[in-house]
This record gives structure tokens, C-alpha cells and sequence, in this order.
């Protein structure tokens, strides 16, 4: 039989050409002839895709699917189910062939192919079933129509295509391991779901930091932060649990800061946390730089300000780190503590800062003074005061640099506790009747100044031009005359009644209040006038200056004296008696050197001197003089009453 469509020659018992299966027999046969029809279309030109073009191999096994076959309209479902039917009655049919088969083979398998019904599968079933029993029988124009078609490439075309199939089945079985493989790690490291503990969250968002995906790094990282944190909250009062935990806060809080660094996020956050490292862990000597670094460069003095003052001093390592940040506290030359006396405290700092203080606990940096001058302490209270706080001073000083940064603020505490609040005056103000010496406690550093007025009438306030105050010839100053020194007699109470006004000035200006004494002295006389005259002439007798009026110097002559006034000088009171009494002259000499022999008063020269007698202890002064209606005593001339008897009881 010949193949109506291709040519082929075909065997008789054939119901499609094997080379283009077309459909040798009768369309009139079939329950559904133009389904069958258009499936055996079909099978033929699948074939027509698998012949050779001697060309190339790989196309003989590539096939060109139609998209649209895909889609499934309401005509290919039609055919589809027309399929599925014939494919039920296929079944059927081949089951009633094997039954009635073994009576009578060659009728009943044409009665059966006359009942046949199209089967994609027992098509080719059918296919190669015959060319089994055909084999020799083949007809040779087939043979040598595949042989032209050269067979060598076909079996090449064969090895080939097996060959490819195991290379792509390979190659898609390591792709889906490697996709599971890669699937799997990427739930492993993205999902999370395994992560449970601040270890699995740290080690993950280490591992991504590695890897430069810091956005996923610092959002597992912040999860390992929320777990030490809750950590810290669950130890409550247990230490060793909380330095645990805190230990956990500070090495992921490093992390993140790695990862700030590296992602170029330099911001406020980046300090914050760097804060909160430093806060837990001083030894972390890094981040006080880091973070100073960048408040410098971006913040206002302040903040550093701020910042540096939270750095402990004791903490040596950070203090030594930011050597060039830090800016020294000033010093003070006094101790904080009580004193008994009114001070001035001089400051010191770094020479290219100013210094700033208040001496009443306000904020230097905002209210403070610059200091240019020792800062006086005059804030005191009395041992009688109860109420501390009168007395204390609370000086505040810090120190500021060319760029506004400042040092921390350090307190010096005062408390001045005087036993008065005025110089300590001694005696007490009285009424006095013996010389009695004032004496004034001065404190090392201070001068006390007075003033005097006589009667009720009170004097002016002492001041630096005022009368100074000396205890002794010893605190004379330097540099001042013998003279001075000769005359100089300490402070007593003043005869009559005097007001009298004491003040303590200190090296730096420092006032004390004003003491005042009223003093009345009235010292009694140890002499009466006549006793006063009976003293010089007994003093004129012993200088043998007596002599009267005639000039006379015999024993039992009588010798005039005259009573003056009293007056007071240097505090002292004296009688002023006049007397006359021989003149002092040239002595003459006999040839052998003895003094010539003056019985007589001829050529006797006489004068009238003035002397006064001290009312108190009797003293005899010669040689006073009156000018301008003063009286002047010179001081060597005073001899004592007492004195002269003593020496002349040892002269005896």
C-alpha cells in the first residue's frame, strides 16, 4: 500500500504510514473521524520536526511548542474531551479483541481494526510492533530513504542527544541543590526564626558586619541590645547577674559603633552610644576621645564642656587621653576649712585661660567675677554667733580656654570664726588710777591704726593715715630713726578722760570693724608742791648749784625755789619749778693741778632753770624749757626720785 500524502510504500496491514503517519484506510470507519483526523495531522508533523537536515543534531531533538496551545479556549477543550472519550473507548475496544482473538486471529483482528478506535498511545504502540514483525520485510525505499538521510549523523545525532539529556538533568539536579542550599541560608540568615538568645543575635549581626550588609548587622545587633537590657531588668538585686548583663550591653554597643563607622552614620546616635559604653565601662579610654573628637567639631563649647566635666578625675587613663580637651581646675593658695581671722585667697590656672569665681555658691560660668585680684573673705561670724552660715564663704572658681571650653567647677568652703568681730582691745573701757598699758592683738599680715579725742567727744574712724599701733620697740618698722626709737614709748591709758577708736587693716585691704575704749585716768599725786620744791633744792645741793641770793654757799643757807604750774607731757604730771642756782664755770687750778679753793661768793655767777618734778613717782627733770609757752622736757635729763636714792645708797 502507498501512502496517499507522502508516497511511502507501505505494507497492507498497515493502518498509518510510518513515515508521515497519514491514515491509510477509510475516515468513513471511525466513530469520530475528523478528531482522528486531525491528531494523525498532528503525530505527522511531530515527526517531520524529527527529521535529519544533516545540519545539526541539537535541533533535531528541539522542539517549538505553540504558547497558544496552552491556552485553553473553548475549542481545544472540545478536542480534548473528544480525546478522553475516544481514549475510554479505545480501552474498551482492545479489551473485547484480547477475548476474541484466540478463536479466530485473522478475522477477528480485522473486525477489530475495523472497530478500532484512535489511541495516541497505542499509536505508537502499533508502530513499533510492526516494524518487529515486519523487520526484513521492511521495503528497501524506506531503508534507503533513511540511509540517504545518513544514518551516521542520526546515530550521532542519538549519543549526542542522550548524552546532553544526562548533562541537563545533571546540571538541573546540582541547580535545585544549590538553589535548596542557598534558600536554606538565606531563611537561616534573614528569617531568624532559629534566634532566640542575645549569643544567636550577636553572632548573627557580627556576621553580617563581616559580610558589609550593615543595615541588617545593626537591626540584629539592636535585638541583641534589647536582650541584654531586659537581662539587666530580670537581675534585679543580683550584682553578679547585672555585671553580666551590662558586660553583654557593652560589647554589642561596640558592635554598633563599628557599624555606625563603617556605614559613615556619624551622628547624634553615634555619640549616645559611645555615652553609654563610657558610662559602663571608664576603662574604655577609645570612646572619651571619640566622643570629645566630635563635640568639638560639631557641637557647641558647652556640650564638651558638659561631657568632660562627667569624666572621673581617678580615672587616670581617660583623664591622660584627653590631656588635650581637658581644661584645668583653678587652684587656690587656701585650703577650705575654718580660720580665725578675715583672708584673701589668690587663684591660679593654666596662663592661657581666663578665671572666672563667685564667693556666694552661684555658677561661675554664668554669674562668675573675672578674677584679676586676690579674693577677699570677709564674711565671718563671732564664737558667740551660733548660726554657721553667717560665717561661711562658698567660692566657686572655673577656668576658661580661648574656645569657650571650660574646666569643672571647684567649691572652696571658708568659715571665719572671730572672737569679735572688732580688733581685741585690752583693757576694757574704765575708769583707771594707774598707768596701764593698751594692747591691741594683731594678726600676722594686718596693721592697727587708732585715734584719740580728749573729753566725750568721739574721734574720726581710723584709717591707713591714722596713728599705727606698736606693741614693743621690737615691731617698729624697719627704717625708721634712732631718734624714734629712743623716744618711743608703748601705748598707755591717757590721764583725764579720753574716747579713743582701734581698727585692723590686713595686707589686702581687708577692714575690721571698729573697736571703741573710753578711758578716764586719774592717777593720784605721790607729791605735794611744797615737797616738790624741797626736791629740787635738795637736788640743787647735791649738784652743789645752791647758793642764795647773796651768793652765799655756806652750810645752813636758805635757798629759794618757785613753783611754776603743772602741766602734763607724754601723759605724765609734773610740778615746773623755777630756781636759782650758781652758774656753771670754767674749774681753776692751783700751779700743782689742785682746784682752786671758792670760799668766798665773789665773781660768782648765778641763774634761774627750770626743772619739773613728776606728781606720781617723783621723778626730777632739769633743763626744761618753754618756747612759744611749751614746755619741752628733754627725756635723758629725767632721773627718779627713787633712782637717785638708790644710787646714792650704793655710793654709801
Amino acid at each position: 500500500m502507498k501512502c496517499s500524502k507522502c508516497g511511502a510504500q507501505c505494507s497492507d496491514n498497515r493502518r498509518f504510514c510510518p513515515k508521515c503517519g497519514n491514515d491509510l484506510r477509510s475516515k468513513a470507519t471511525y466513530q469520530d473521524p475528523e478528531v482522528e483526523e486531525e491528531l494523525a495531522n498532528s503525530v505527522g508533523a511531530l515527526m517531520d520536526e524529527f527529521s535529519d537536515d544533516d545540519d545539526d543534531d541539537v535541533d533535531d531533538f528541539r522542539i517549538e511548542l505553540d504558547q497558544s496551545f496552552f491556552e485553553e479556549d473553548s475549542e481545544a477543550k472540545k478536542v480534548r474531551d473528544k480525546m478522553q472519550l475516544n481514549s475510554i473507548y479505545t480501552r474498551k475496544s482492545r479489551q473485547t479483541q484480547m477475548e476474541d482473538e484466540t478463536e479466530d486471529e485473522a478475522e477477528e483482528k480485522e473486525d477489530d481494526e475495523d472497530n478500532w478506535e484512535y489511541d495516541e498511545d497505542q499509536f505508537f504502540e502499533d508502530l513499533e510492533n510492526a516494524r518487529k514483525r515486519t523487520g526484513e520485510q521492511e521495503t528497501e525505499v524506506s531503508r534507503s530513504e533513511e540511509r540517504r538521510k545518513s544514518p551516521r549523523n542520526s546515530q550521532k545525532s542519538q549519543k549526542s542527544g542522550n548524552k546532553k539529556k544526562l548533562m541537563i538533568t545533571l546540571v538541573t539536579v546540582v541547580v535545585l541543590l544549590a538553589g535548596f542550599i542557598s534558600f536554606g541560608l538565606f531563611l537561616f540568615n534573614n528569617v531568624h526564626f532559629h534566634l532566640t538568645t542575645f549569643d544567636d543575635y550577636y553572632r548573627v549581626a557580627y556576621h553580617e558586619f563581616k559580610r558589609d550588609k550593615y543595615r541588617s548587622s545593626l537591626k540584629d545587633a539592636q535585638s541583641a541590645l534589647r536582650k541584654a537590657e531586659l537581662a539587666v531588668q530580670k537581675a534585679g538585686d543580683n550584682e553578679e547577674k547585672k555585671k553580666e548583663a551590662n558586660a553583654q550591653i557593652v560589647k554589642v554597643r561596640e558592635l554598633i559603633n563599628d557599624i555606625y563607622e563603617e556605614s559613615k552614620k556619624i551622628d547624634d546616635e553615634y555619640v549616645e552610644n559611645m555615652r553609654v559604653i563610657v558610662d559602663l565601662d571608664e576603662s574604655k579610654t577609645e570612646y572619651f576621645v571619640k566622643i570629645a573628637k566630635y563635640l568639638k567639631k560639631y557641637k557647641q563649647p558647652k556640650e564638651l564642656t558638659d561631657f568632660l566635666r562627667t569624666v572621673d578625675d581617678d580615672n587616670l587613663a581617660a583623664v591622660k587621653s584627653l590631656k588635650d580637651y581637658i581644661v584645668k581646675t583653678p587652684k587656690a593658695d587656701k585650703d577650705a576649712g575654718q580660720y580665725t581671722g578675715q583672708f584673701a585667697v589668690t587663684l591660679t590656672g593654666d596662663k592661657d585661660c581666663t578665671i572666672w569665681y563667685t564667693t556666694d555658691g552661684s555658677d561661675p560660668s554664668i554669674y562668675g567675677t573675672q578674677y584679676t585680684e586676690p579674693v577677699k573673705i570677709t564674711k565671718f561670724r563671732t564664737v558667740d554667733d551660733t548660726n554657721i552660715e553667717n560665717g561661711v564663704t562658698e567660692l566657686k572658681v572655673v577656668a576658661r580656654n580661648a574656645g569657650n571650653v571650660e574646666s569643672k567647677i571647684k567649691t572652696y568652703e571658708y568659715e571665719v570664726v572671730l572672737a569679735s568681730a572688732e580688733p581685741q582691745v585690752t583693757p576694757d573701757s574704765g575708769q583707771y588710777h594707774e598707768y596701764t598699758q593698751i594692747k591691741v592683738i594683731v594678726p600676722e599680715g594686718s596693721k592697727c591704726y587708732y585715734t584719740i579725742s580728749e573729753g566725750s567727744a568721739k574721734p574720726a574712724d581710723p584709717d591707713t593715715s591714722s596713728a599705727q599701733y606698736y606693741e614693743s620697740v621690737t615691731d617698729l618698722p624697719a627704717g625708721i630713726s634712732q631718734e624714734e626709737i629712743d623716744n618711743f614709748k608703748p601705748l598707755e591709758i591717757p590721764r583725764g578722760t579720753h574716747i579713743m577708736k582701734f581698727i585692723l587693716i590686713d595686707e589686702y585691704g581687708i577692714k575690721s570693724d571698729v573697736a571703741v575704749r573710753s578711758y578716764t585716768l586719774e592717777v593720784p599725786r605721790n607729791v605735794t608742791l611744797d615737797e616738790a620744791e624741797d626736791l629740787v633744792q635738795q637736788q640743787l645741793v647735791t649738784d652743789q648749784l645752791a647758793i642764795d641770793e647773796d651768793g652765799n654757799t655756806q652750810d645752813g643757807h636758805k635757798v629759794t625755789a618757785e613753783w611754776e604750774e603743772i602741766v602734763t607731757l607724754d601723759n605724765d604730771e609734773y610740778f615746773i619749778v623755777a630756781a636759782v642756782e650758781r652758774a656753771p664755770a670754767e674749774t681753776e687750778t692751783n700751779g700743782d693741778g689742785t682746784p682752786v679753793s671758792q670760799e668766798t661768793g665773789e665773781g660768782v655767777e648765778v641763774k634761774r632753770s627750770l626743772y619739773a618734778v613728776n606728781s606720781y613717782d617723783k621723778t626730777i627733770i632739769k633743763d626744761v624749757t618753754n618756747e612759744g609757752g611749751v614746755y619741752m622736757i628733754p627725756k635723758i635729763a629725767a632721773v627718779s626720785q627713787t633712782e637717785a636714792e638708790t644710787t646714792a645708797e650704793a655710793e654709801t
